[in-house]
């Protein structure tokens, strides 16, 4: 034993009745130190054991056996117990009547072996844009593959690399550089609208799109739809709700063939431009007639229940859609209240909080619900193209939104928003200084501090208005869309806990902020890694559930309070010496990391947090 034993207070325990069949002992509450069991208590061999096992309530049982008296132990069986948050451990022996003794830590000692990392992190300060490639948040883009049979035949002839290629100089060039990871994916199928049955060549031909989205770090935002606004050299036909219905079936097999290169389905199927309405008819879709209601609904319900993975996020055109539509079928109990909460709203009007739009107008029941649902679910915006943008300087403008866009993104929780609409498109007679990225990006007016965000109830990461060297930095209303739509993830402190050796356990705790609109719903995998020296991954521990990690009260929107979210986990320690690294991790079914608000190297996907050596047991 170690020299320091002589030092700690010595007790005796007496088995515990209650636990006579086991032969347990009962360890007092939060007990650390040694225990020693006498060796002559024992005859492992006339039991025929092989070993002794200590049961601790929050650590996998520790096992002692024979080689401790070949150890110069004979005198008895020792073992080290660490409980951490537990609240009693028990250690099975042969009878009643064996004496156990206990050597608990002293609270010097406790700090001083336990403890070994505490710490508070710093985050980033102005940075470039590091975080502006988490993947499936911020600017987006927007792309339309109207899959004819000429289309689908010019994508089959070319190679992946020319796809990708593609694909990665169209998503820069629509977005003026964003550099976006989602992209709105538009398939247009009209060449089927009057066909029963999707020939396998265009369903091969929307998952090669994907794939290769995917490779290029962009997950898409699927919108499927079959006509467009109908003009007299345009006279675009609907697909009937039958062929709609029968294709699902189909749709069903790419949704499956490509979930990982999708971050959300945006439900268009219905309507000119997918926005279920069609101006040959005389009703709205805000209130249909009841014929088509019913075709509404068997649409919705099976693409519910059946055509969609049932972790696939879904986003309704307008928050009425999921009272009409859905909320029944929750009610019924044919869909379930996880199923529910993933689908969001398609904000495709944003004007902000004095205008927003036509039915789901600020202050009103429809934005009331959207509210209340959106916390859980992927939610995006758009703003109206460029040419609807003139005289942008008068304040009149029914289309023109300030400051207020960043309060009602932030109430509707929005992951994702268009950087296509007027940012790139200009139309015919404006110029890029006539969009609203330019005047969100440029005139003073859309300056913005620290004290009005306070105001608004808008979080901000710490070091946000400062650069590296502490001096203040101006930011813009365009800078705090790139940076806070969706999530941003900082760690406030971590604590390392537990053993220093080889094959010893350790407890990590971290506490998580998020400062972002919206909590990181898409991320489906988070947890610690301990590295090796050449960032090899030596183990693994799952941890956390990012779907809760809002940044504020998900149920009461008033409430601005800064949530901490908590992680623990138990960890082994490697069985060989060396240098090691305890990571985080956090990433989406596509393998994509999210790298964290953390002035801490981010390699390869994991967020270092601690180096340490480790040693050799005794």
């Amino acid at each position: 034993m170690s020299k320091d034993t002589q030092r700690w207070s010595k007790s005796k325990i007496i088995n515990d009745t209650d636990y006579e069949e086991a032969n347990d002992v009962v360890f007092p509450a939060g007990f650390e130190g040694w225990v020693r069991i006498p060796y002559e208590s024992f005859d492992l061999a006339a039991q025929g054991w092989t070993s002794l096992n200590l049961y601790c309530v929050s650590a996998h049982p520790k096992s002692v056996d024979n080689s401790f008296a070949e150890e110069g132990l004979s005198m008895g069986v020792f073992a080290i117990v660490d409980n951490g948050t537990s609240n009693f451990g028990k250690v099975r022996v042969n009878d009643n009547d064996t004496p156990v003794y206990l050597y608990p830590k002293t609270p010097e000692q406790k700090k001083a072996k336990s403890v070994l990392c505490e710490k508070t992190l710093e985050t980033l300060t102005a940075d470039v844009g590091v975080l502006m490639h988490n993947p499936d948040r911020g600017f987006r883009s927007e792309e339309k593959y109207v899959l004819t049979n000429a289309k689908i035949a010019e994508i089959a002839a070319k190679t992946d690399a020319q796809l990708q290629k593609e694909i990665k100089k169209q998503t820069q060039a629509r977005t003026r550089g964003e550099s976006p990871t989602v992209s709105r994916l538009y398939f247009k199928m009209q060449q089927f609208a009057t066909e029963p049955v999707i020939p396998d060549e265009a369903l091969d031909c929307m998952n090669r799109i994907l794939a290769a989205y995917k490779a290029v770090g962009v997950r898409a935002y699927v919108a499927i739809y079959y006509m467009s606004d109908p003009t007299p050299t345009n006279p675009e036909k609907p697909a009937s709700f039958d062929t709609i219905y029968a294709h699902l079936d189909q749709y069903k097999k790419v949704f499956a063939t490509s979930k990982d290169a999708i971050a959300a389905v945006c439900f268009a199927l219905v309507g000119e431009d997918g926005e279920w309405d069609y101006e040959r008819d005389s009703w709205s879709p805000y209130s249909p007639p009841e014929n088509i209601k019913v075709e509404f609904q068997r649409i919705v319900t099976k693409m519910l229940t059946d055509t969609l993975p049932s972790d696939m996020y879904l986003t309704l055109r307008l928050p009425l859609y999921k009272q009409l539509y859905v909320e029944n079928l929750l009610q019924q109990g044919i869909i379930t209240q996880d199923r529910f909460n993933r689908i969001g709203f398609d904000e495709a009007a944003m004007f902000g909080l004095e205008k927003g739009n036509a039915r789901w107008v600020p202050g009103n029941s429809q934005w009331k619900y959207g509210m209340e649902q959106a916390p859980y679910a992927y939610n995006d915006a758009e703003t109206f193209v460029t040419k609807w943008f003139h005289n942008k300087r008068n304040t009149t403008n029914p289309f023109f939104v300030g400051k207020s866009a960043l309060e009602s993104m932030s109430q509707q929780r929005t992951a994702a928003f268009s950087a296509y609409h007027s940012n790139m498109d200009i139309g015919t007679t404006n110029t890029y200084e006539d969009t609203l990225f330019y005047y969100w990006k440029n005139d003073p007016a859309m300056k913005i501090t620290a004290a009005e965000l306070t105001e608004m109830g808008l979080p901000y990461a710490p070091n946000w208005f400062e650069d590296e060297n502490g001096v203040p930095v101006t930011r813009s209303v365009y800078d705090y869309l790139r940076d806070y739509l969706g999530y941003r993830l900082s760690m406030k402190k971590l604590s390392v806990t537990g053993g220093e050796s080889t094959g010893q356990t350790i407890s990590v705790n971290a506490v998580l902020n998020n400062y972002g609109y919206a909590a990181p719903v898409t991320m489906t995998e988070s947890g610690f890694v301990i590295l090796d020296e050449d960032g090899n991954v030596v183990s693994s521990t799952a941890a956390g559930n990012p779907t809760t990690w809002h940044s504020s009260n998900p149920t009461d929107y008033t409430d601005r309070t800064q949530l901490d979210h908590t992680i623990n986990a138990t960890m082994t320690l490697p069985e060989e010496v060396g240098t090691y690294h305890l990571a985080f991790y956090l990433r989406n079914s596509a393998g994509q990391s999210v790298r964290l608000d953390n002035a801490t190297p981010y390699e390869n996907g994991y967020q270092i947090l601690h180096t340490f050596k480790l040693e050799a047991r005794n």
